[in-house]
């Protein structure tokens, strides 16, 4: 075998060295040896193609490692799952994978986690000056170093979301009062801080929280704290979303103070606010108050106060038709009250929702059930529009008395005075026990529209007598009207929580309505969903399907199968 010169070298050197020096150039000799093998193999791997991929193709996969690594089983409902560190293994696939994985600063920061303070060191390193997105249930005090080490970083954080889940309050306080959080936020795009309700008292909103400045902060929830005066809540130009829903005891804006923010915002979509409306009745009659607060870019307003500042901001409020509006009136009213109020609000709206409450309804959904503070009142109204999916979004209107004695017969009279309910095609029912079967026939059982009903509780009686008289009842009507059939467009009645056991007679009720509705002519039934698997058996379905062949029955878990 051929030696090279300097391994032929030492092997020829047996006599002329002694045994110490000899053995110390063969060390030398390997040496060089084994760093010749590892260039050699280097070389020869970076000929292969798994080493030829381009840097920006390997940080992508090492990306979706990562995500990969962090889906969790159906069966993990954890509320805080811990990070899985697997996806580094796949940087360690050769030296060269290693090296860009180590300069992949995107990848660091996307994987910061705060489980130890060790690996967020590490993290914030190699992230350099990559934004840094941070989420994070700080309910152990474990995590609060890693955090404190990011936050020192405010103008690298991109978005930050910080919930406190732990029994004691103390240490995330003392996180939000440090000052990492008064200074610049150059690039910080979102912020929510989440203070458990549960928590007593509320926690204080961050002393000058952003007070060096977030220009491009488009985000913004704070959740059970105690906010300063209205100006020191960081409202910038370009915020599209405010969430101030639940923030207790808060201090009320003034309204130059609310006209002014309001104005500012201009990007706005959604706002939510509970309590924080101006109380001032009568603002100063200058040109500029007399001025109405156009939401004009507002798609979602969510206002929870007491009748008079909500009445009082909407009527000088103008909204763009596509404006989603959700309204809670937490004031104690009696029915007269609530009456009146409920005609103030409506006809309010026809002033200042561009035209809005002119566009027939097409879906309706109500309710009255006891609630926490006394009798709550819910309407929902979906307007009409071309695309039949805007169904699956947020109602266009929603309308709350959380606690009144308003009567739901009247009430309902009163919203089909205020709106255009010919073109209802979907009718749902949460609770309306006191609805009386007059209510039923009189306003609902004559659209001629109506296709779907759903009751999203376990059972009307008054409205299940009324549909199983037929179409063609007509008791009580007027003789002009009595040629008119009763719900004459039904074709889906759905149990979505039905309980067949609460009575005896509650099955042959629903029985009998449903071969009625499903034999007749003039409308006949096709489909009907049962609900509330745990109070109805194998049993009860196989009589309906027997005594109404023609009806397509869907019971439980068929919903799924059948949709597919």
């Amino acid at each position: 075998m051929q030696w090279s010169l300097s391994t032929q070298t030492i092997l020829d050197s047996s006599e002329t060295l002694d045994p110490k020096e000899r053995h110390e150039k063969i060390r030398k000799r390997l040496d060089e040896l084994e760093h010749e093998a590892r260039a050699l193999k280097f070389c020869n791997n970076s000929l292969a193609p798994v080493n030829r991929i381009p840097p920006e193709i390997l940080s992508n996969i090492f990306h979706y490692s990562y995500l990969l690594a962090q889906e969790r089983d159906e069966d993990d409902w954890s509320f805080d799952p811990k990070p899985n560190y697997t996806w580094i293994w796949v940087t360690h696939v050769c030296q060269r994978w290693r090296e860009v994985g180590l300069r992949c600063p995107t990848l660091w920061a996307e994987s910061l986690s705060f489980e130890g303070l060790e690996f967020a060191e590490i993290a914030l390193d190699r992230s350099r000056d990559a934004p840094l997105d941070i989420k994070c249930y700080a309910g152990t005090e474990k995590k609060l170093p890693g955090l404190r080490k990011a936050l020192a970083q405010m103008h690298r954080v991109r978005s930050l979301t910080l919930f406190d889940i732990d029994s004691d309050p103390e240490p995330f306080k003392a996180l939000l009062q440090s000052n990492d959080l008064s200074g610049a936020a150059p690039i910080l795009e979102e912020l929510e801080l989440h203070f458990p309700s549960y928590q007593a008292p509320a926690m204080d909103m961050p002393e000058n929280l952003l007070g060096g400045g977030a220009p491009n902060l488009r985000r913004l929830v704070l959740s059970s704290f105690r906010l300063p005066n209205w100006p020191l809540i960081p409202l910038g130009e370009k915020l599209v979303y405010l969430d101030l829903s639940n923030v207790p005891h808060a201090p009320r804006p003034t309204f130059p103070e609310f006209r002014s923010s309001i104005r500012r915002m201009v990007l706005l979509k959604t706002l939510k606010l509970s309590n924080l409306l101006p109380l001032e009745t009568h603002p100063s009659q200058t040109p500029s108050s007399s001025q109405p607060i156009n939401f004009s870019s507002l798609e979602a307003l969510d206002l929870t106060d007491n009748a008079a500042p909500i009445i009082n901001t909407l009527r000088i409020s103008q909204f763009s038709r596509s404006t989603r509006l959700r309204i809670s009136i937490e004031d104690s009213l009696d029915e007269d009250l609530a009456e009146d109020l409920a005609h103030q609000l409506f006809d309010i709206l026809r002033r200042t929702w561009d035209a809005r409450m002119q566009v027939p309804v097409w879906k309706l959904e109500f309710s009255q059930s006891s609630g926490t503070r006394g009798q709550e009142t819910n309407l929902l109204l979906w307007f009409k529009v071309k695309n039949a999916s805007k169904l699956l979004q947020s109602p266009d209107l929603s309308l709350t008395f959380t606690d009144s004695e308003l009567d739901i017969n009247q009430f309902l009279f009163l919203v089909k005075d205020e709106v255009v309910l010919s073109q209802l095609r979907n009718l749902e029912v949460a609770d309306a026990r006191q609805v009386t079967q007059d209510t039923w026939r009189t306003l609902f059982g004559r659209l001629h529209k109506l296709k779907t009903i759903v009751l999203n509780i376990y059972y009307i009686p008054e409205l299940i007598a009324v549909l199983a008289q037929g179409p063609n009842a007509h008791h009580d009507l007027d003789a002009s009207e009595a040629h008119q059939p009763c719900f004459p467009a039904l074709t889906s009645l759905d149990f979505l929580q039905v309980n067949l056991k609460a009575s005896p007679t509650i099955l042959e009720e629903i029985l009998a309505c449903l071969t009625v509705r499903s034999r007749c002519t003039v409308a006949p039934l096709k489909k009907t969903y049962i609900g509330g698997c745990d109070y109805t058996e194998q049993e009860d379905i196989d009589r309906i399907r027997e005594a109404c062949p023609d009806l397509h029955v869907i019971w439980g878990d068929e919903f799924s199968s059948d949709e597919d």
